[in-house]
């Protein structure tokens, strides 16, 4: 976490750095897997890592020190799980899997090309493309192209394509240490 404000907000980078080694072997298996397939190209390994975030369910982390939910589980307290604890728990929300996203990520391309994008509810990342992608929505930032790397849902939106609104958004580069 780092103070803004008077406030405690997780330090996006921070938690990449933290995480990302103990994630290197699914980055190296989903790299072996593409070359194995001939299709080792730099969309082929944002898109493999964005199908293998998009598989594990959407859900929310809940609080063990809360009131029960309508669902069963304990109420959602504005929780995230560390990539690790999504892997484990096999469900992770908008933030959790945008860090598990990243982390794998940071092994297969520049991590430099990586930044967050945070709305009003939800958080994801996005990425600087070499080469247009047909159809894809981009915005520009200091010069480059970024497109969209939406790995929460709904459903499973390809490179460059966002499902939900992020209302007013602000950008945070990754910093790898």
């Amino acid at each position: 976490y780092k103070k803004t404000g008077n406030k405690l907000v997780i330090d996006y980078s921070a938690t990449v750095n933290y995480y990302r080694a103990a994630l290197k072997n699914i980055s190296d298996y989903l790299i072996r897997y593409l070359k194995k397939k001939g299709k080792d190209t730099r969309r082929d390994r944002i898109e493999i890592a964005m199908k293998f975030v998009q598989d594990i369910p959407y859900g929310l982390p809940y609080e063990y020190k809360t009131e029960k939910s309508k669902y069963g589980g304990y109420k959602y307290d504005d929780g995230v799980y560390s990539p690790l604890e999504v892997l484990i728990k096999g469900y992770g929300d908008c933030d959790s899997k945008t860090f598990l996203f990243v982390c794998i990520l940071s092994h297969m391309i520049n991590p430099d090309d990586i930044i967050f994008v945070k709305g009003d509810q939800h958080i994801l990342s996005a990425v600087t493309a070499t080469k247009k992608i047909a159809g894809g929505k981009y915005f520009n930032e200091r010069g480059k192209k970024y497109y969209i790397c939406e790995t929460a849902g709904p459903g499973r939106p390809l490179f460059g394509k966002r499902s939900t609104s992020l209302g007013s958004a602000y950008l945070q580069p990754l910093e790898i240490k």
